[in-house]
C-alpha cells in the first residue's frame, strides 16, 4: 500500500516480508534526492520518501523505483547469508597464505 502526501509519498512494508535492515540500506540509496523517514507501525514499516528542493519526480516512478530498490536490498541480504560460509573460507584460506612465512605454503 502506498500513497501520495505533502508532495511525497508514503509506502507501507510488511515486516515479515522485508527487514529493517532492507528497508534502511533502500532508504539510504534514496537520501542523495530525497528526504526519508521510517516508522514502525501495526502494518509493518512506513516509509515516507519527500523530494529534495529543485527534484520533482513523479510519485509513482518515485514509489516504484524504491519498491525495486527495497527488493534489491532484500535480494542481498539473502545471498550473503547463503553465501557466507563460502566468504569466510575464501577470507581464512587468504590471510592464511598471507600470513605464512615466504617460501612455505599455507595450504
Amino acid at each position: 500500500m502506498s500513497r501520495v502526501n505533502d508532495g511525497g509519498v508514503e509506502i507501507v512494508i510488511d515486516c515479515q516480508l522485508f527487514s529493517i535492515d532492507a528497508v534502511q540500506r533502500a532508504a539510504f540509496r534514496f537520501s542523495d534526492s530525497c528526504e526519508v523517514d521510517i516508522e514502525r507501525n501495526e502494518q509493518g514499516f512506513l516509509v515516507r520518501l519527500r523530494p529534495r528542493d529543485g527534484i520533482a519526480p513523479e510519485m509513482d516512478r518515485l514509489k516504484e523505483r524504491y519498491r525495486s530498490t527495497l527488493l534489491d536490498e532484500q535480494l542481498r541480504e539473502k545471498v550473503l547469508a547463503e553465501t557466507r560460509h563460502i566468504r569466510d573460507t575464501l577470507y581464512t584460506v587468504a590471510f592464511a597464505r598471507a600470513n605464512a612465512p615466504p617460501g612455505t605454503s599455507a595450504e
